[in-house]
């Protein structure tokens, strides 16, 4: 979500996209858990999650 800070989205905006893109990955309940506590495939999933907003591919078509 750091593109997001830079592009001055509000915290809340940055929230939600956080929240909506980790349930698309079924890691709602991680939202708030370090890098260490995932285990298994939920470092990939975070991973990914960014990409499915639209703020997230837009991004990548920028580049």
């Amino acid at each position: 979500m750091l593109p997001m800070i830079y592009s001055a989205v509000p915290r809340a905006a940055r929230l939600s996209a956080a929240t909506e893109s980790l349930t698309k990955v079924g890691l709602r309940d991680r939202l708030k858990s370090l890098p260490s506590q995932l285990s298994g495939g939920q470092p990939q999933r975070v991973a990914i999650a960014p990409w499915l907003t639209e703020q997230g591919l837009m991004e990548y078509l920028m580049e």
